[in-house]
């Protein structure tokens, strides 16, 4: 089995503020101190990117520009730096335009120069330009569990050796139209909108540069159900305790001895976000330096039947 790898690097942006002391007060704070206005990302993107990157791309790009720098991500050689992004509603804002304005003026009104932006993998792409990572860029999707599916891929891009470290970004952006689509299948949410960023790689690769190491990633797991399940009905309980358990058996850990941080552990603070499972990953490794116990075990669970569990070691 593959040594645990290592996180040495961790970003984050959203309603709670921008960067990980903004997330750190609020999770010593009570939810009531919570959902503030969007974050103001203007100093902490060129001009360039202020003008051109859409909302989802500005937070992916600021997020991992935060956990590249903290993890001196520039000591190792682009070509063996992959990415990783995951997002569940995508670039619904600029894709929604793209094709309102198709549909109301015809194939005449496309933008050759825009079009690039509202796919989903862009946010991914200027991550990737952002930070000069070089190596494998992917982008995945899978509901609300985006964000741990991204990580949980990053970890088997460092077992294969396709790379020496990965950045794994997730998020979604806030807009009428993410909101209009969250209503049709969830009326009662409150969308919010943020990212978060870690830097996974092998311990060897952080020895080697002295990278302080923020945590490990000890053990992972995915579970879905067998039969057919409606896409617009979360998974079932049951599920995510079968991926906790498997997760919780590679670490080699008991649920007792670990702080558990459910799907809903930040709603009451930054509100409904598809792909929050990063940013609990980060808010995770703050927990952890205060908690008595040296593990923390984030769960999600997915609209059509599908779960995964992250186990976090000091």
């Amino acid at each position: 089995m593959s040594p645990a790898p290592v996180i040495t690097g961790a970003g984050a942006v959203s309603r709670l503020g921008t960067g990980l002391p903004a997330l750190a007060r609020s999770l010593c704070a009570g939810p009531e101190d919570a959902m503030g206005e969007p974050a103001d990302l203007s100093e902490r993107l060129t001009r360039n990117e202020a003008r051109r990157l859409d909302r989802l791309s500005q937070l992916a790009v600021v997020a991992a520009r935060e956990a590249a720098a903290q993890a001196r991500l520039e000591g190792i050689a682009g070509e063996r730096v992959g990415l990783v992004a995951g997002t569940g509603l995508g670039c619904v804002e600029t894709t929604w335009r793209q094709l309102a304005g198709i549909a109301a003026r015809g194939l005449g009104h496309a933008e050759p120069l825009g079009f690039a932006d509202s796919m989903d993998n862009a946010p991914a792409a200027h991550a990737a330009i952002a930070l000069g990572c070089r190596g494998p860029s992917l982008t995945l999707t899978e509901r609300e569990i985006s964000g741990e599916i991204a990580l949980i891929t990053g970890a088997l891009l460092l077992s294969a050796r396709a790379v020496d470290a990965v950045v794994v970004v997730a998020g979604d952006a806030s807009s009428e139209e993410q909101r209009s689509a969250v209503l049709r299948f969830a009326p009662g949410l409150s969308p919010a909108e943020g990212a978060g960023a870690v830097v996974l790689e092998s311990d060897e690769s952080a020895s080697r540069r002295g990278a302080q190491v923020l945590g490990r990633l000890l053990g992972h797991a995915q579970a879905r159900t067998p039969l057919p399940f409606s896409p617009l009905r979360q998974a079932p309980a049951p599920l995510l305790d079968a991926a906790a358990s498997r997760a919780l058996s590679l670490a080699g850990l008991s649920a007792e001895q670990v702080l558990s941080l459910p799907p809903e552990s930040l709603r009451g603070r930054l509100g409904w976000l598809m792909a929050d499972g990063v940013l609990r990953v980060v808010a995770g490794l703050l927990l952890l330096e205060r908690d008595q116990r040296g593990a923390a075990l984030v769960l999600g669970r997915a609209r059509g039947g599908a779960a995964a569990a992250l186990v976090l070691g000091r």
